[in-house]
């Protein structure tokens, strides 16, 4: 494929985009206010990426199976603001099969200080940085962080760097850091917002397109994709990949990645995740003294539950990250025995009322292959290697490039790609 100029002589694209998540869609927003000519290629048959709001028969509110919350106040999502609601903070913790109230300001913080202070002349993983303070805090504590790491971060404890845990827990320290918010159509409708100057679908995108080899230079670069009319090369002056970094490696590159890049890489990892969203018919488990918007269950195969305060709708997210997801291998049943247990109720007391269950697997999702980024050890200079364009031909962006601890975020991802986006207009 090449791009026709106004005088109809036939030229290279001026700019392929390849992946539709948050990245690459703010990435053609940019371009399109700036008039630079683009293609954006997708792999999945729909646009949105890691954003993934289904709307539901008789429900008014969508059911999210990807990205859910905005965390803190981001500039990159200042426009839509506006028409977010905040989560009330208002958790609970099961143990033993009571439930109470939880102030989650308990000792995390101070254990994640302690990490951040670890005399060691290398970066430790969690697990070994938690092994040299559990003399210092209770066993009930140290759980919590793991849960932190595990759920928040969707990491494994063997893998995940101590120092970026640590640093985290920094960045979020604020009050405003620590505010959630839903947006009122879902995250669905912050994709629409993207695309809804760009035109109809068919003259900037094609979906169900899989990216197989891209063969760069500095003067134009061919990209080989996949579709279901076969093969096809795309010739482009700059190429913007703004697909998970998970999945770069299903990529051919001639010439192949520089070196600095390849062992940067090998500092992201991506973590499993399993969230199961059940819809029931009213909200049987409210009373007076009891409308959490999270529950904490530190024994139960799902640690972490969520309503959709402050919007109306009978609801529970069962939520499973990082090492402990590993033992999830029927996501619907086991989180409906999981609730059960961690709310106190029989199995069929929540069936009973169950109207309907919903799961994407992100795990074995190949545009995927996970939830979202978080740092290895020696993971310093990794984004910054990653996000640096390479002889002025290939560029990256997506949510694990994102700076200031907001990898894994949507607002992170769209940052990376209006800062790609800027620099291909420049």
């Amino acid at each position: 494929m090449t791009f026709l100029d106004s005088s109809g002589v036939s030229e290279a694209l001026p700019v392929l985009i390849v992946g539709g998540g948050a990245a690459g869609l703010s990435a053609a927003a940019e371009l399109h206010r700036a008039g630079k000519k683009f293609l954006l290629v997708e792999a999945r048959a729909r646009l949105g990426g890691r954003i993934y709001s289904v709307p539901v028969a008789g429900v008014s509110y969508p059911v999210e199976l990807g990205a859910e919350f905005i965390h803190g106040r981001p500039e990159a999502l200042k426009s839509v603001l506006g028409r977010a609601a905040q989560v009330p903070d208002e958790s609970w913790i099961a143990k033993g099969g009571i439930l109470k109230p939880w102030d989650q300001e308990d000792e995390l913080g101070t254990v994640l200080q302690a990490l951040g202070k670890l005399a060691t002349p290398v970066d430790l993983t969690m697990d070994q940085a938690l092994a040299k303070v559990q003399g210092d805090f209770s066993a009930p504590t140290l759980q919590r962080a793991k849960l932190w790491t595990t759920g928040f971060h969707a990491a494994r404890l063997g893998e995940v760097s101590a120092r970026a845990i640590a640093a985290a827990g920094a960045t979020s320290g604020s009050s405003e850091a620590e505010e959630s918010y839903r947006l009122g159509g879902g995250y669905g409708s912050l994709v629409d917002k993207l695309i809804a100057p760009l035109g109809p679908l068919e003259h900037w995108a094609r979906l169900s397109t899989i990216v197989e080899h891209i063969s760069w230079s500095r003067k134009e670069t061919t990209v080989r994709v996949r579709h279901g009319r076969g093969v096809e090369n795309i010739v482009a002056k700059q190429v913007l990949i703004t697909a998970p970094v998970s999945v770069w490696g299903d990529i051919g590159f001639s010439p192949p990645l520089p070196a600095a890049k390849q062992m940067a890489m090998q500092r992201l990892g991506s973590g499993p995740v399993h969230r199961v969203t059940l819809l029931f018919r009213e909200p049987f488990w409210q009373h007076s003294d009891f409308n959490p918007s999270f529950i904490q269950n530190f024994e139960s195969a799902f640690p972490v539950y969520w309503t959709q305060r402050p919007f109306d709708g009978p609801r529970f997210v069962c939520w499973c990250g990082g090492d402990p997801a590993d033992g999830i291998d029927n996501p619907i049943t086991q989180a409906i025995a999981a609730l059960a247990q961690t709310l106190g109720l029989e199995i069929k007391s929540i069936t009973e009322q169950l109207v309907s269950s919903h799961h994407h697997d992100w795990n074995r999702d190949p545009f995927s292959k996970g939830a979202y980024a978080y740092f290895r050890p020696g993971y310093e200079t990794a984004a910054d290697i990653l996000a640096d364009p390479i002889d002025d031909s290939v560029y990256f962006a997506g949510e694990a490039l994102a700076k200031e601890g907001r990898n894994g975020t949507v607002d992170g991802a769209i940052q990376t790609g209006l800062e790609a986006a800027r620099h291909l207009v420049s």
